[in-house]
């Protein structure tokens, strides 16, 4: 969870983007529901140019926590169709 976010991150401003990728899908299998893990997913996939697999990593962030506004953002920032509800 948090602790694999923040380590990711670290090893990412390392410069060690894959390596920090590879953690955080790790953690995701064991915290398939954690919006800060798919957050930080999204963003590694869409900087690496992966634009495919970051819109299904916003995609399910947007499933996991439909009232922020951030995760609809970043969605529609990747081109997926996203209508924005929020409660």
């Amino acid at each position: 969870g948090k602790n694999a976010v923040w380590t990711g991150h670290v090893v990412a401003n390392a410069g060690k983007t894959e390596q920090a990728r590879m953690l955080w899908e790790a953690s995701l299998r064991t915290s398939p529901y954690d919006a800060s893990l798919l957050f930080a997913l999204a963003g590694a996939e869409r900087d690496a140019g992966h634009a495919d697999k970051a819109r299904e990593y916003a995609e399910r962030l947007v499933a996991v926590a439909p009232r922020s506004r951030e995760a609809h953002e970043l969605l529609q920032s990747l081109g997926g169709d996203n209508t924005p509800v929020f409660h």
